[in-house]
């Protein structure tokens, strides 16, 4: 009884927060609507301009630095007996990550955090049933799965002060029937309990993703949940928000130490769950500048030159209208002229240029994060605003690394708490070799995934172009192995010409010059290029001895000296 009393309060708590967050899904439809193009606030006959995109053109250069490819994992472990696992563990999961799509996912993940904050990726590991290839057949499989959370979805604690402090949070699904029949995590629910919390889904309304002129049914019948991580408890709650109040699912959460669901925020808000999104710094002036370059665009629409003719002159007006380029019209009166009427107003013409700066310097140099030309009239300008910019690349990158860290934790944790499945890995051997071998249930309980350091390469995550490569390249050529040759040559190491000419055939384009340079097949220092071995010089020791002369002696120009002048003068 105790239990029910306390499911039905969170139930209560869920739909009360609910409601009180819905001035977040409106501010979520406008960005959204901006982001797409929709000239939110224009008014018509401008309804379908929107000269500057800014939110797509800001999201689009920041993805460039923040998650262009699907990061590497890299695992490692100071236990010697499990070492030799670690290599597989790295390959388990970058499958589980090439399956699940988690490039493309991680890409939504931090475009969610650009436009709306907070990104939210779930990683967790559940039942599915999948089609077995035979037929019709399925069958329920326990498989690691990540998908990206819809802002206009998601709940949470409104009483908490930050996600830490929440009691809980959770987020709708929608689960087809068919998805829920078979499914073990449901197998205590007959089909009329099912059935009966089906229908119509009062919350799509609110769904960001159609228009409701072209919302259409969905292709199975459905059912609409809440699928609540209770923090205190430690526990996943699941119930259906229509029908009878019974929770379908209720069981511990052994994941991730961070629950289910993994955040982005780029800008915190103190005693607040929701933070600010970059985008939201800048939205009014993308609105603002598409204001003045519609109407702007409006006016020189209605722009038009007409002719003024005065009284008496309909004929003169008529001949020049009749006559073609170049030809001689008799004009008496001088009254025919022509005027332009309309056009751009300088005013608001000049307000954009300003709008436009206030959007690059407030976005942190966006002309030069997208590509899109310097703007400082000088190079010192344009250097503070490079380091400015790359100081805020850095910590986004840092938040976003860390985000993207603890997702691949999860799925790491996951799989070796996989007690199911077994998989074929390659094991390397110190000697180079590799073999395929079973991973079996046995083999990850005998490993401490606490003990594993666990970490992404942030390189894999960047966009790098072959000039970019190319420019490193020679860099590192120009800059380090030049100016280390005589050091090189003396600790005997060699550098493959062969390799560095390859890869710079490569990263321009042009394969012709492998075919145009030949390698001499003497394995000798002199044919190949190699270093030869240092030489050192004998150790050998001098001694000076200075002896002091008085005039007297043979010294200064006497002596043997002198008499050899005296000999040359005579």
């Amino acid at each position: 009884m105790i239990g029910i009393h306390t499911n039905t309060r969170l139930q209560d708590k869920v739909d009360s927060d609910w409601q009180a967050i819905s001035g977040h899904r409106l501010a979520r439809k406008k960005v959204w609507k901006a982001y797409i193009g929709d000239t939110y606030g224009l008014s018509p006959p401008l309804s379908d301009r929107t000269p500057l995109n800014g939110h797509a053109l800001y999201a689009r250069s920041l993805i460039l630095y923040l998650a262009a490819h699907q990061p590497k994992p890299l695992i490692t472990t100071d236990v010697g007996a499990w070492k030799r696992h670690t290599e597989s563990i790295e390959i388990q999961v970058s499958r589980v990550m090439r399956e699940q799509h988690f490039g493309f996912k991680q890409q939504r993940w931090v475009l969610d955090a650009l436009l709306y904050s907070p990104g939210i990726l779930k990683v967790a590991q559940e039942w599915r049933v999948l089609p077995t290839g035979e037929g019709d057949e399925t069958d329920a499989v326990l498989q690691t799965y990540m998908s990206n959370v819809d802002g206009s979805d998601w709940v949470f604690d409104t009483s908490a002060s930050s996600r830490l402090d929440c009691a809980y949070t959770g987020h709708r699904i929608r689960l087809p029937i068919d998805d829920i029949v078979g499914n073990p995590m449901f197998d205590h629910l007959d089909i009329e309990t099912i059935r009966g919390a089906a229908g119509n889904d009062e919350y799509n309304d609110e769904r960001l993703f159609f228009e409701d002129e072209d919302r259409s049914q969905p292709l199975r019948e459905i059912v609409t949940c809440w699928e609540v991580w209770d923090q205190r408890d430690n526990r996943i709650k699941i119930w259906p928000i229509q029908g009878p109040s019974q929770t379908w699912y209720e069981e511990s959460w052994d994941g991730h130490r961070d629950g289910p669901f993994h955040y982005i925020d780029y800008l915190d808000v103190p005693n607040h769950v929701v933070g600010l999104s970059p985008l939201c710094l800048v939205h009014d002036l993308i609105e603002a500048t598409n204001r003045a370059l519609s109407k702007t665009i409006q006016q020189t629409d209605y722009a038009k030159t007409i002719m003024r003719v005065g009284g008496g002159n309909a004929a003169e007006a008529q001949a020049i209208m009749e006559a073609t380029d170049g030809q001689a019209v008799l004009n008496e009166n001088k009254l025919v002229e022509m005027l332009t009427v309309g056009g751009p107003d300088q005013r608001t013409l000049a307000m954009v240029p300003i709008l436009k700066d206030l959007f690059n310097w407030q976005g942190g140099n966006i002309n030069e994060l997208a590509g899109l030309g310097v703007s400082a009239p000088t190079a010192t300008q344009g250097r503070m605003l490079n380091e400015a910019a790359s100081g805020m690349i850095k910590f986004m990158q840092s938040r976003t690394q860390e985000a993207v860290r603890g997702a691949v934790e999860a799925i790491v944790h996951n799989e070796l708490r996989d007690q199911i499945n077994t998989e074929v890995v390659p094991v390397s051997l110190a000697d180079g070799t590799t073999y395929w071998k079973q991973f079996t249930p046995e083999d990850r309980q005998a490993i401490n995934g606490i003990l594993l350091n666990i970490n992404i390469d942030v390189s894999s995550m960047r966009f790098r172009s072959p000039e970019d490569r190319l420019q490193q390249l020679m860099q590192w050529w120009q800059g380090f192995v030049m100016p280390a040759w005589p050091i090189a040559q003396q600790q005997g190491v060699q550098f493959d010409f062969q390799t560095v000419n390859r890869h710079y055939a490569k990263l321009i384009d042009m394969p012709e010059i492998n075919e145009a340079t030949i390698y001499a097949a003497s394995s000798s220092p002199e044919a190949t290029g190699s270093p030869e071995p240092a030489r050192q010089s004998p150790v050998t020791t001098r001694t000076n001895i200075r002896q002091d002369s008085g005039s007297g002696q043979d010294g200064g120009l006497g002596g043997p000296m002198a008499e050899s002048l005296i000999r040359g003068a005579a």
